[in-house]
């Protein structure tokens, strides 16, 4: 049932009526343009075409790869990536999994990353590994986390870091 109380009542209906507030999540909303149109353009991500099939696609399999690791509905994740189409699947992926997801900007360093740790207690934290891999062995073992996720965009991560902060789950693969 869609939560219209946050809202003054008139303003809410008029939403409603309009049909501006539906009650379907975000992500309902890519899964009826997976099926019913696949290959139309749903991101373009620098020199990359996603259609509404490969993000869905890609959301479900990393949701699932997620759930056989134990994440559940209600868990929080923390995610730190840019402006990417990796940043969608990953936000798809957690709604699918009724997973919470928090945003930090990608520029956030480690002050702002642990202050929101500190508040959300995250069981899964996403980064990209195009970030400075340097600053990763401090960062990590400071902020909270139950999981890791690293993204893949660029090369992959070198083995040595990884290895040394696998907490769970820690895949360095393109999601797309």
């Amino acid at each position: 049932m869609l939560q219209t109380d946050l809202w003054p009542a008139a303003q809410a209906h008029t939403y409603v009526q309009a049909g501006l507030w539906q009650q379907y999540p975000l992500h309902f909303w890519v899964w009826q343009h997976a099926m019913q149109h696949p290959h139309q353009l749903a991101l373009i991500s620098q020199d990359r075409y996603i259609s509404y099939g490969q993000l869905w696609h890609s959301a479900c399999r990393l949701a699932a790869c997620w759930q056989r690791q134990g994440l559940r509905a209600g868990q929080t994740a923390l995610i730190q990536l840019d402006n990417c189409a990796e940043y969608y699947v990953v936000l798809h992926a957690c709604w699918l999994l009724g997973i919470i997801p928090v945003s930090a900007l990608y520029r956030h360093g480690v002050a702002e990353l642990t202050a929101f740790a500190m508040q959300i207690k995250p069981e899964l934290w996403v980064l990209d590994n195009t970030q400075t891999l340097t600053a990763l062995p401090s960062c990590l073992s400071s902020i909270p986390h139950k999981w890791q996720h690293v993204v893949s965009r660029a090369n992959p991560a070198p083995a040595e870091i990884l290895s040394k902060h696998q907490h769970g789950l820690a895949i360095d693969s393109p999601l797309l």
